[in-house]
């Protein structure tokens, strides 16, 4: 376990820029790099950072100070006058940096020497290229300073590194193998360090002015507020694969005592991560970083949450076994959540931030319960396949699905006609007579608006009774009828014999044998199946002793790409849908309706007995 804060980190990138010929080279051997150009003219300059390039180098794009070189060769001039410098975001411009000593003297000074600086407001890294002036590639980016010549006379050597590869302090508090980590402990880690970045406003919040990495560690919190960075100095937070954070509590699936969270950060572009966040009721703020500062992995469980920022980046390796439940998603982008491996349900997006919809790419995704208002999209992208359960769209064309309404489809990669959006919504339904009894082993048939049965009952397997009959209280137990241990709980239909037209249910038992006074058996009510030689069929999907069946989701709308993989659409729409319930001695009943129109579906019906003129009602 051990806590260590600001140690050295080789630069990632050099430039020396050229301001004649207004072009740059990489230096690309950071350990023997020349430093100027030893044609090197007013307005060259040269650039350290730490940044990222996508396959090259990993991020490392965070706040750093003091910059130590180590000057092999010296630079070689009459008189030479150097600014150092970085990009202030703010003022869209290069600024000096703040408290600096050259201990260089301009690369003049042999041997190691730093420049220290304290690390500057507004240090700009948000555009594509750095520096802004486009002197660098554009797939490189991060933070950096210049030492940019403003005078010289006779320059004949550029200056040269030795030994070591430029480095710098790298403002960071790196928490390594903290099992237990509060942050109470964190602060007390900085007080043991005098390193005052990180102080207490009460008895429960915390100001962290530095990047923070956790290796190894996990963190938990309860009723806490922490803030990282803070406008205009924003830091990086990272977490490793086997690193965690656990904020607030579960209970009975609702989270609670979460406190708050506000991290100032900004776009990174290469993407920091965090790793297995328990966040139960917390308030999750972020200023910036859009997709990759942190982009999101492994287990993800934040209910009862309220996050805000520009958007958050739930990545296709989200593990199974995440949520996302009855949170409000604050954010003025897309909900963009590439992983199917989250359940995501009862999220609130709101039109006022700017919340565009839903983006849902990679894997079968799945939303629960989410309204998408007239402005706002569910957008398939890429290799997804979406399922929306009692979703509102806010009566949307679901014919047309064009880049301005509700439906965006993407057709890329290339799909097929695999790729689909769905839309379904529950059905729930209670059979009842007229005493309000519910009626069990009413057979109940869903049909969709193409034709197609959506529940009816179902045969299991037909069998025959072998045994001599069973009287029920008398003591005379004969072995029941074999049936195999998955039918328990299912239905039996009697199709022959004494009690034919009755149901009954399976209790228990299976199909190993049946000894000593323990026996189960097929019933109905207090009659038994009494003659050998019955046949009966096991029956699924009739009404339980409750009235109910299980709940069912109802396709009502299916769009997918065609097989040319165009930006043809094919649509289907089954919202008008017919239920039928049959009970023996009860009128048959009949209802159709609008899916659509109603969505959710919880019917109570109320079955009448057999007689004339009767009347069937219908609660909901």
């Amino acid at each position: 376990m051990s806590f260590a804060y600001d140690q050295n980190q080789n630069i990632s990138l050099s430039y020396f820029y050229d301001s004649v010929g207004v072009s740059f080279t990489r230096r690309t051997n950071l350990t023997t790099m020349d430093y100027f150009d030893d044609t090197a003219v007013v307005g060259d300059c040269i650039y350290f950072g730490l940044g990222y390039k996508s396959g090259v180098i990993s991020n490392d794009t965070k706040p750093y100070h003091d910059l130590t070189v180590n000057v092999g060769t010296q630079l070689v001039a009459d008189a030479i006058t150097v600014v150092w410098e970085y990009q202030n975001e703010g003022a869209s411009a290069w600024a000096p940096l703040p408290n600096l000593t050259d201990n260089t003297n301009a690369f003049q000074n042999a041997g190691s020497a730093t420049v220290t600086f304290d690390i500057p407001q507004n240090w700009g890294n948000s555009s594509s290229s750095f520096p802004q002036t486009g002197h660098c590639e554009d797939s490189e980016r991060g933070l950096w300073i210049r030492c940019r010549i403003s005078a010289l006379t006779n320059l004949t050597e550029g200056g040269a590194n030795q030994t070591t590869a430029p480095y710098v302090k790298d403002h960071m508090i790196t928490c390594t193998d903290e099992g237990s980590l509060t942050w109470e402990g964190l602060k007390t880690a900085n007080d043991a360090g005098a390193w005052g970045v990180v102080t207490k406003g009460g008895s429960n919040q915390f100001y962290i002015e530095a990047n923070l990495s956790f290796l190894n560690t996990d963190l938990t919190s309860t009723n806490e507020m922490v803030q990282f960075g803070q406008d205009g100095y924003e830091v990086v937070f990272i977490m490793n694969a086997s690193s965690s954070m656990r904020v607030g509590s579960l209970d009975h699936g609702s989270g609670r005592d979460g406190g708050a969270m506000k991290y100032w950060t900004k776009y990174t572009a290469g993407g920091t991560a965090w790793y297995n966040c328990y966040f139960y009721g917390l308030y999750l703020y972020k200023n910036a970083g859009a997709w990759a500062n942190p982009a999101l992995y492994d287990i993800m469980d934040w209910r009862d949450c309220v996050v805000h920022t520009d958007y958050w980046y739930w990545t296709s390796s989200v593990d199974a076994g995440s949520y996302f439940h009855n949170s409000v998603y604050a954010c003025n982008y897309y909900f963009y959540c590439y992983t199917g491996n989250m359940e995501i349900d009862g999220v609130a997006l709101p039109v006022g931030i700017g919340c565009d919809g839903t983006l849902l790419g990679s894997g079968n995704a799945r939303i629960d319960n989410l309204t998408h208002s007239s402005i706002q999209k569910l957008y398939r992208y890429y290799g997804c396949n979406v399922t929306a359960v009692n979703c509102d769209f806010q009566d949307a064309d679901w014919t047309n699905d064009t880049s301005s309404a509700a439906f965006k489809l993407n057709n890329s990669p290339s799909a097929g006609s695999d790729w689909f959006v769905k839309v379904y919504y529950t059905f729930d339904l209670t059979v009842i007579d007229e005493e309000g009894n519910a009626i069990r082993g009413a057979r109940v048939k869903l049909t969709d608006g193409q034709g197609g049965v959506a529940f009816e009952p179902t045969t299991t397997r037909t069998d025959q009774t072998f045994h001599s009959a069973l009287t029920p209280n008398l003591g005379d137990w004969a072995e029941p009828p074999n049936y195999d241990s998955a039918d328990i709980g299912r239905d039996v239909y009697i199709k022959s014999g004494t009690y034919s037209g009755r149901y009954g249910l399976i209790n228990a038992g299976g199909a190993a044998s049946w000894s000593g006074a323990d026996y189960s058996f097929y019933y109905t009510s207090t009659d038994y199946i009494v003659e050998a030689g019955a046949t009966f069929d096991v029956i699924s999907n009739l009404t339980n002793e409750f009235g109910q069946i299980p709940q069912q989701e109802l396709l009502v709308w299916h769009a997918w790409i065609d097989e040319d993989d165009s930006w043809a659409r094919n649509n289907l729409d089954y919202k008008d849908y017919v239920l039928n319930i049959n009970a023996s001695g009860y009128e048959p009943y009949e209802f159709k309706w609008d899916l659509k129109a109603s969505k959710q579906v919880d019917l109570r019906i109320v079955l009448k007995r057999i007689r004339c003129h009767s009347q069937h009602s219908t609660v909901r």
